[in-house]
């Protein structure tokens, strides 16, 4: 397999680097394998970011050695086919308006399918034209369709080898299968003229919180369109088909390429840049283009994605439900039930007065005798039915309060668990902030502590040599003063002399 990225020219934005990888059966059961606890997981078309899987990991790589890796790791085990490999790149779009305070994001992806081997293989029906108009959203054959007419560059791969008479083919997308020889002239026929076909490809710029910001706009007046009016199936499907686009908008606007965004602006201010220390996201298209190609180069280096432990990213991949929205949900439907519940209860009861109108009828033919015990009858089979049609509709009802009770308790206990995941993250950051003003305060203790001992010390000897040069000084004092109290013997008996001399003059 061979991983390429585009970049852009002047290099000098950050690029983000990231991989997923999940695995796709025809049943339409998908789950990830970078995170084995993430089963059934749904595909879904969201505007602007295309395909994308509700709750799949995504961790950030940097060579194609580390993503290879990654690769046979994750698939070891489960086989490769029916998989799905997207490598994604994120850098920062153009610099935001004044006062807007965010900044969107170019993304582009390279997606790998690799499709399982078998008669009715998807994407050779989808290039055949058997399942046109006729596939599900998130079926295989839903998103080999997708992947040839979405924002993508397409590539296919067909391997042919005759083994025996039947053909085998693989193919990338990638399908490997024994297929008739006309439903491979069909493929082929068909994969020509997507060849033909011209498409403009360009990079998907979008601002999550932006994204966001709309979603919950249009959530708002779906719930008030359904407050105000009569309550459909299609407007409920609309409300929860919003809703989780709107969790999609959510989850992606958590991911490391809005921390990058937050670290390019702290770089460009002097700050900090954060730590990335994991990640979860779902899909986008195929390769998609960047503004500015100017080359292709191999990407992806070891490292990075070691640091990211698989048990955060799945932390990370499913975000705190909206509880008050999902039991606004199941209130709905319990209120769409009764009503239909009732609509249904009055055509039996019309239904029976028809009965009862054709018995009377009848009655004034002829049948006169027996007409008080008739018309007992009819009113206490009447009063059964209406009571039998209760019944069943309580029942009804109960089963589906105890459901939306169970789902009601799951999603409460998903958002305490998110809650508390929340809080661990926050005490650890905060410890981890703690333990590290404690090291500095305590270093800078240490230093203040052994700067006053060395001055301690230099004080010290300072003292001890002062009074050394005291104590000479005494000693020199001492000496100077006991030699001006005692002369010298010379000068003693030259000042007799002279005063004898003196004495004994001649004027005497």
């Amino acid at each position: 397999m061979l991983f390429e990225e585009a970049l852009p020219l002047g290099g000098s934005d950050p690029v983000l680097s990231t991989l997923s990888l999940v695995q796709l059966s025809p049943s339409g059961r998908t789950w990830d394998l970078l995170s084995p606890g993430a089963k059934n997981l749904s595909v879904l078309d969201v505007a602007p970011l295309g395909l994308v899987v509700e709750g799949a990991s995504e961790l950030e790589v940097s060579d194609s050695r580390a993503a290879s890796e990654l690769y046979l790791q994750a698939t070891e085990g489960e086989g490769r086919a029916c998989s799905l490999l997207t490598v994604t790149m994120s850098r920062p779009g153009p610099d935001p308006p004044e006062g807007s305070g965010t900044q969107s994001m170019w993304r582009g992806a390279l997606r790998i399918l690799q499709l399982p081997g078998a008669l009715d293989c998807p994407l050779l029906q989808v290039l055949a034209g058997e399942v046109a108009g006729e596939e599900v959203e998130g079926s295989l054959s839903w998103i080999v369709s997708w992947l040839l007419e979405g924002n993508n560059y397409t590539g296919l791969l067909l391997r042919l080898g005759p083994q025996g008479g039947p053909r085998r083919v693989w193919g990338s997308l990638g399908a490997s299968g024994i297929c008739s020889l006309s439903l491979l002239q069909a493929a082929l026929l068909g994969a020509a003229g997507r060849r033909m076909q011209v498409k403009q490809v360009r990079p998907t710029l979008w601002d999550a919180a932006e994204e966001a910001r709309a979603r919950r706009a249009g959530l708002k007046s779906l719930r008030l369109g359904l407050l105000g009016g009569t309550l459909t199936d299609d407007g409920l499907n609309q409300l929860g088909r919003a809703l989780r686009e709107l969790q999609v908008v959510k989850a992606w606007s958590q991911r490391p390429e809005s921390r990058m965004l937050k670290g390019v602006k702290a770089e460009a201010v002097g700050l900090p840049e954060p730590q990335v220390t994991n990640s979860a996201a779902s899909h986008r298209p195929g390769l998609q283009g960047e503004p500015q190609v100017a080359g292709r180069t191999a990407f992806l280096e070891p490292g990075p994605y070691q640091k990211h432990s698989l048990r955060d990213s799945e932390e990370q991949a499913h975000p705190a439900p909206d509880v008050a929205l999902q039991f606004f949900l199941a209130q709905a439907r319990r209120q769409r039930l009764r009503e239909q519940q009732q609509i249904w209860i009055q055509e039996e009861l019309k239904h029976l007065e028809q009965e009862e109108e054709e018995a009377r009828d009848d009655q004034v033919k002829g049948l006169v005798a027996g007409e008080e015990a008739s018309k007992e009858r009819q009113r206490w089979h009447r009063e059964q039915t209406v009571l039998r049609f209760q019944l069943e509709a309580l029942q009804a009802q109960r089963d589906i309060a105890e459901q939306d009770l169970i789902a009601l308790y799951d999603l409460h206990v998903q958002a305490t668990r998110a809650r508390t995941s929340h809080v661990l993250q926050v005490f650890r950051a905060w410890r981890g902030l703690w333990e590290e003003q404690t090291m500095t305060t305590e270093h800078h203790h240490r230093s203040l502590l052994a700067g006053v001992l060395r001055d301690s010390i230099s004080l010290a000897a300072q003292n001890q040599e002062l009074q050394a040069q005291n104590q000479q000084l005494q000693q020199v004092q001492m000496r100077l003063g006991t030699a001006m109290l005692d002369p010298c013997p010379g000068e003693k008996s030259g000042d007799q002399e002279s005063f004898r001399g003196s004495f004994l003059s001649p004027h005497s």
